[in-house]
């Protein structure tokens, strides 16, 4: 039992060193569209590229579940469009969620670089017309002013 107790607790101290690692600001660069996509695939709804910061606080919408934390703009006067955004740590790499209503919105899948993340971000829809504007993001760690 002594075993079993151990190991939960190591793991439940290598998650929180692992959130921890994650919490903090970031700069957000965008790649620009896809220009040969067709305009139907491509996203009117992608986050704009802002400086984002990543908390520990548990996010709040319905659909966000308990083991999801907010993010917010670094800058106080700033919003995004959308009533939630949240991060969770899945293993070695990142999500990032905007959305309104838990069904469609827009996703971040990052791994970690030497100075923060990289990866893709998407829009997903649970109705069609589906897009297909996956871009290459990058999350560069900066201080939070």
């Amino acid at each position: 039992m002594k075993a079993i107790a151990y190991i939960f607790l190591s793991g439940t101290c290598i998650l929180a060193q692992a959130k921890d690692d994650v919490i903090g600001c970031y700069s957000v660069l965008i790649a620009g569209r896809d220009e040969s996509l067709p305009h139907t695939k491509q996203s009117a709804h992608l986050v704009r590229a802002k400086d984002i910061r990543l908390t520990d606080e548990h996010e709040k919408a319905p659909w966000a579940g308990t083991s999801k934390f907010r993010v917010i703009p670094v800058h106080s006067k700033e919003t995004f469009n959308y009533s939630a955004a949240y991060w969770v740590a899945e293993g070695k790499s990142l999500s990032i969620t905007w959305s309104s209503n838990g069904l469609s919105g827009v996703q971040m899948t990052l791994t970690p670089t030497r100075n923060g993340f990289a990866g893709t971000v998407e829009n997903f829809w649970d109705f069609p017309p589906y897009t297909e504007d996956k871009r290459r993001t990058v999350l560069t760690r900066r201080a939070c002013d």
